[in-house]
């Protein structure tokens, strides 16, 4: 089984352009590809500014794998002929930040990986960061590790497993100044593994420490910032372990770095991990309001009051179904019954209640094989039928509430505890819906 954490609002890796390096993120993960228990696919997600300033996207990635105990290097493989997305798209359909330029590149290669008891990891690295990383001492003179650890291709426990893979570079990611956002990597794990995440300091480029300590030093923070305030404002960024979703709302405009790290389970035990570096602005995001949810009906057209949003028609004689093709603000129905729309403008959605509308001329009458009396009523609404039967009749308000439901089998209607006014008798048959109104008195 394959689990999938999908993100609802993620992450933009980009850079600052007023001081563009180039290199602004990646990652690094492998797939078992099989048919041999040894036969892997190595992938290298990078992210570079595209820049006019910025360097070009590198030619070659060099990825080292290493003995998980000792660090001791055993292979090592160059992957050449990237696949080049340039330009990538950002934004979601209600605003388009502008001018974000990132190119990504995928180097891939299939390899085979020998057993061993220990387990590996395997490092890519790379320079340089942005000069204007707003959260690092030393941006322009640290580089960057892409870090996955896998366990013995050997183990029966663990055998053809893949890491947990990133995912593609969402569309709508980036933070909004002084306004909380959540947001997540598309990250999915192709054995259905247990997903633990958390946000761990960026790593630093350069030669791996001695075992048993973490084989690569971490960034330094910038005074004020850390791991426990990587982006500033009321509330530090967090990150929820068990979703990957995290909340961020930084009170300055700037460019933050930071790192996931994505631990992988299967029975308790750890099995292995990857990390994604990455690289994000906050901006002055568009002010995006609540939302009125009220209709309007004048003749047989519907209208919701709210502009300038998205609109999606639902039919409330139909479990609230989506009518499709229905998602302009005024609607027109081609039968008479309950509608109700949905409006929706980014940052909230939000549901009419029903409404009734009774098109003119269509089924509005009752036929002289079914009908009812008195009315106006007070007390019983009798029902006579002559060849005529039906499967059910509802009462409906003026606000398109359902008041009573009843069977085939009533003869009579007690509307005894109805409040005065106008109301709406549904049928409904094989030959369709026809809609009767009554006054209550």
């Amino acid at each position: 089984m394959k689990k999938i954490i999908l993100l609802i609002l993620p992450l933009l890796l980009f850079i600052s352009f007023s001081n563009a390096s180039h290199i602004v993120g990646g990652d690094i993960s492998v797939a078992w590809v099989g048919p041999g228990q040894n036969d892997f696919q190595i992938k290298v997600r990078i992210l570079r500014s595209c820049a006019a300033a910025s360097a070009g996207m590198p030619t070659t990635a060099t990825v080292r794998v290493h003995d998980l105990v000792t660090y001791a290097l055993t292979q090592q493989f160059s992957i050449t002929n990237p696949t080049i997305t340039p330009n990538l798209p950002f934004g979601d359909p209600c605003w388009t930040p502008a001018g974000l330029c990132v190119d990504l590149g995928e180097f891939v290669q299939n390899v085979t990986i020998p057993n061993n008891p220990n387990g590996y990891f395997l490092e890519y690295q790379i320079c340089c960061r942005n000069a204007g990383i707003t959260n690092l001492a030393n941006p322009s003179s640290e580089g960057m590790t892409f870090y996955c650890e896998i366990p013995d291709p050997g183990n029966i426990a663990t055998l053809a497993n893949s890491s947990p893979d990133m995912g593609p570079i969402p569309l709508d990611a980036y933070l909004c100044v002084n306004t909380s956002k959540n947001f997540q990597f598309n990250v999915t794990d192709a054995d259905g593994d247990s997903l633990v995440y958390s946000l761990v300091t960026p790593i630093d480029d350069g030669p791996a420490n001695p075992a048993p300590a973490f084989p690569y030093n971490d960034v330094t923070w910038a005074a004020g910032y850390s791991l426990a305030n990587i982006v500033g404002g009321t509330s530090p960024m967090v990150i929820d372990q068990n979703t990957g979703v995290m909340t961020a709302a930084p009170s300055l405009i700037g460019t933050f770095a930071f790192g996931v790290r994505v631990e992988e389970y299967r029975n308790g035990v750890k099995i292995g991990e990857t990390r994604r570096d990455a690289q994000y602005e906050s901006l002055n995001c568009p002010v995006v309001g609540t939302i009125v949810n009220t209709v309007t009906i004048s003749g047989d057209t519907m209208t919701a009051v709210q502009d300038s949003v998205f609109y999606q028609w639902l039919d409330c004689n139909n479990g609230y179904a989506i009518i499709p093709g229905a998602t302009n603000q005024s609607f027109v129905p081609s039968v008479s019954g309950n509608y109700a729309v949905q409006v929706s403008n980014c940052a909230y959605t939000d549901t009419s209640i029903c409404a009734s509308l009774f098109l003119t001329g269509i089924n509005e009458e009752t036929s002289s094989s079914f009908t009812f009396a008195p009315n106006p009523v007070k007390d019983i609404l009798t029902i006579k039928t002559i060849n005529y039967q039906f499967d059910q009749i509802i009462i409906i308000d003026v606000m398109g509430k359902t008041i009573k439901t009843y069977t085939s089998e009533v003869k009579s209607i007690d509307v005894s505890s109805l409040s005065k006014g106008l109301y709406f008798l549904q049928v409904y048959s094989k030959e369709g819906i026809t809609n009767n109104r009554f006054i209550k008195e």
